[in-house]
């Protein structure tokens, strides 16, 4: 079967099986939106060798697998729970699908990474989609920007979870990076005009306070004229756009 055929199978069916045959409801996995937001990235690429952190039942790998079809490209994928956890569905859906080139690291990001740099592994596309915490998350792009060549885009899952957006108003710092593409979650326009009220009303309130408080007090986004008001980030790609050539005591405020 092909990854084509397999992802299909395993949609329509709500379920996936080990290879024991025991079957699993299928459950947090990327839905087709966010997978064709993945696969329209892969085709721009055209990466030769691409780094999934996070793999669970395997969809995103799949998705991955299907733009990758035909190409000779490796694909790394660094998944510490993928037996214990998730039983092993996703390795053995992909080698149901036939997919070649794969290469499985089951341990921590926060160890695999590290092994990689040392092995100088160097990719074009990478997607985040591991332990959401900020310092994780953190720790998985500061080995990755090191791996990444230039044009190299890395796209991050669940963007909205509070933890993944902060990093990326920091990361969206770097001279280096430049976000290139957003998947929002739909906002009505209800919705947004409240939304753009309460930052134009907080924008206003702010000047009524010292400057030297004000950061502390409301949301940098909400008092930046150059942050533009955005529906809620799903996904997020961002693309490198040069070496990394920050001073040692590098630091922009987010």
């Amino acid at each position: 079967m092909s990854a084509s055929a397999v992802l299909q199978q395993v949609l329509e069916s709500g379920k996936v099986q080990d290879r024991q045959g025991r079957s699993y409801a299928l459950h947090s996995h990327i839905d087709a939106a966010k997978g064709a937001f993945l696969q329209h990235w892969i085709a721009r690429v055209q990466p030769a060798a691409v780094l999934e952190v996070g793999c669970a039942f395997g969809i995103s790998s799949l998705y991955i697998q299907e733009a990758l079809e035909g190409k000779l490209a490796s694909h790394t994928i660094i998944d510490p729970q993928q037996e214990s956890e998730w039983h092993g569905v996703g390795r053995y859906l992909l080698e149901s699908a036939g997919c070649q080139r794969l290469v499985w690291m089951e341990e921590g990001s926060e160890t695999a990474l590290p092994a990689l740099l040392k092995q100088q592994a160097r990719f074009d596309f990478a997607f985040i989609d591991g332990w959401h915490t900020f310092d994780h998350v953190l720790l998985d792009f500061f080995y990755i920007n090191r791996m990444c060549k230039t044009g190299a885009v890395v796209v991050f899952d669940d963007a909205d979870f509070p933890a993944v957006r902060s990093l990326l108003a920091y990361l969206e710092q770097y001279p280096h990076w430049e976000r290139v593409d957003v998947l929002e979650w739909p906002l009505s326009r209800q919705r947004k005009l409240y939304a753009k009220t309460i930052q134009l009303a907080a924008r206003g309130i702010s000047v009524c306070f010292p400057r030297e408080y004000r950061d502390h007090i409301f949301h940098q986004h909400a008092l930046r004229s150059d942050k533009p008001l955005r529906d809620p980030a799903r996904m997020v790609a961002l693309r490198k756009t040069g070496e990394d050539e920050r001073s040692w005591d590098w630091w922009a405020p987010f």
